[in-house]
């Protein structure tokens, strides 16, 4: 079992509102960049990704490890 801390990030799509502003932001599947700043995750899920990805991604082995007597959280 893998006993790292992950850190991942889900982008929510833009609100209508939020799409007339000039926002510069790149993602890539372990990065986000927003203007000048840089910002390193495990895994980036960007606004088209399902909530099977994330859960695949970052909660699967949690819940298959608290079967086997091991604890796990998740923050969200």
């Amino acid at each position: 079992m893998d006993s790292r801390i992950k850190v991942a990030l889900r982008c929510r799509p833009f609100l209508g509102s939020e799409t007339n502003k000039r926002r510069v932001l790149n993602f890539t599947t372990d990065s986000v960049v927003i203007g000048e700043k840089k910002y390193q995750f495990e895994q980036v899920f960007d606004d088209k990704s399902c909530q099977s990805d994330v859960y695949d991604f970052c909660v699967k082995s949690l819940v298959e490890g608290c079967f086997e007597g091991y604890n796990g959280t998740v923050f969200a």
